[in-house]
C-alpha cells in the first residue's frame, strides 16, 4: 500500500499525469488553417500559453495610458497594437514579447542608445512591463508606421518611386553597419514605410479608414476544445491586423524605416540566436550552417532590391 502509494506520488510530481495546457481554436473550427489563416493576418492562438503571448482586446489599457484601438500585425514572438496615449494625446505602436522573449537583454533596448533618434530605424521610444497569465511581457513603445515596402508597388508604381526605396535600403543598412550592427532579419516585411502624423485623428476617423476592430469582419472568437471561455490565458477574439495602406498617399510617405531589431547583434561578436530568414532572403552559407554577419545582410539587401523590381 505505501509503496504503491509513494509510486502515486512520484509519477505527479514528475508530472507525467498532469494536464496538458488547453489549445485554442477559432469558432467554427478550422478557420485559421490554410490560405484562410494567412489571408486575415492573425495571430497564432496556440501561443497563448504560459511563457507565450500577452492576452489583450480592445479597449485595454496598457501602463495605465495606452488604449488599445486597433492591431497593427504579429510575429511568432510579439503582437502589435495601435495605441492611443491618453496623456499626451498622441498615436503609438505598442509591441508586447512573448513572455519567454521578454528580457532586460532585449537587442532592441540594447542599441537604443547606439543607434540614437536615426530616421533610418524605428527604435523604441520607452520600454514597460506587463504581468499577465501568461508571464512577465517586455512592451515596447514606437512610432506608427506604414505598410511594408513588400506592399510598395502598390503606393510607388513608379519606376523612380521604387529607385528611390532602393537607395534608402541600401543606405539604412549602411548606416546599421557603421554602427557595428548586423540586423539579421533584413528583408521586405522588416522594413516600413513611415507615415505624416496621425495624432490629429480620433479613433473613430482611424476606425473608418482602418475599419473597425470590433465588427465581426474584423475579429474572429475564441473557444477551447471544450467550448469553454478561453480566459485568463487567451483573448474571447483575435483581431485581424489593420491594412495599413487604406491611409493613403496623404498620410503614407516613400521614406523608410526598418524595424524587427530582434535578433540583431554586434557585428564583431556572434550571433546569439539562429537566423529565421526566410530562404528567398538568406544568403547561400546560412543554408549550409553559417553564420549571419554583414556579408549575409548585404545578400538579403540584394535580394530585396530584386524583389521590389520584379
Amino acid at each position: 500500500m505505501s509503496s504503491s502509494h509513494n509510486a502515486d506520488s512520484k509519477m505527479a510530481t514528475s508530472g507525467v499525469n498532469q494536464p496538458k495546457p488547453p489549445r485554442y481554436y477559432p469558432i467554427p473550427p478550422g478557420d485559421l488553417t490554410g490560405n484562410a489563416k494567412k489571408g486575415m493576418h492573425l495571430e497564432e492562438i496556440e501561443l497563448y500559453v504560459l511563457g507565450g503571448y500577452h492576452p489583450v482586446h480592445i479597449g485595454d489599457v496598457l501602463d495605465g495610458k495606452y488604449e488599445v484601438a486597433h492591431k497593427l500585425g504579429s510575429g511568432g514572438f510579439a503582437t502589435v497594437w495601435l495605441c492611443l496615449d491618453t496623456v499626451l494625446h498622441r498615436w503609438k505602436a505598442v509591441k508586447i514579447l512573448a513572455a519567454e522573449h521578454s528580457s532586460e537583454s532585449c537587442p532592441e533596448i540594447k542599441f537604443k542608445e547606439i543607434l540614437g533618434d536615426s530616421k533610418f530605424v524605428a527604435i523604441p521610444e520607452r520600454h514597460f512591463w506587463i504581468d499577465g497569465p501568461n508571464g512577465r511581457h517586455l512592451a515596447l513603445v514606437l512610432p506608427v508606421l506604414g505598410p511594408s515596402i513588400s506592399k510598395t508597388r502598390d503606393l510607388v508604381p513608379d519606376i523612380a518611386g521604387i529607385r528611390k526605396i532602393c537607395y534608402q535600403l541600401a543606405e539604412s543598412l549602411h548606416y546599421l553597419h557603421s554602427k557595428n550592427i548586423c540586423h539579421a532579419d533584413f528583408r521586405p516585411s522588416n522594413i516600413l514605410h513611415r507615415m505624416h502624423s496621425i495624432d490629429s485623428l480620433t479613433k473613430e476617423q482611424l476606425w473608418e479608414l482602418l475599419g473597425s476592430p470590433t465588427s465581426m469582419e474584423h475579429r474572429e472568437r475564441i473557444t477551447t476544445i471544450k467550448r469553454d471561455d478561453p480566459r485568463p490565458n487567451a483573448p474571447l477574439y483575435v483581431v485581424r491586423s489593420a491594412d495599413m495602406r487604406r491611409l493613403h498617399d496623404w498620410i503614407i510617405t516613400d521614406e523608410i524605416s526598418i524595424i524587427d531589431f530582434g535578433i540583431a547583434f554586434e557585428a564583431t561578436k556572434q550571433p546569439e540566436k539562429k537566423t529565421s530568414i526566410p530562404i528567398p532572403f538568406a544568403a547561400p552559407e546560412l543554408l549550409f550552417g553559417g553564420l549571419q554577419s554583414t556579408s549575409t545582410d548585404i545578400w538579403s539587401l540584394a535580394c530585396s532590391i530584386f524583389r521590389l523590381h520584379s
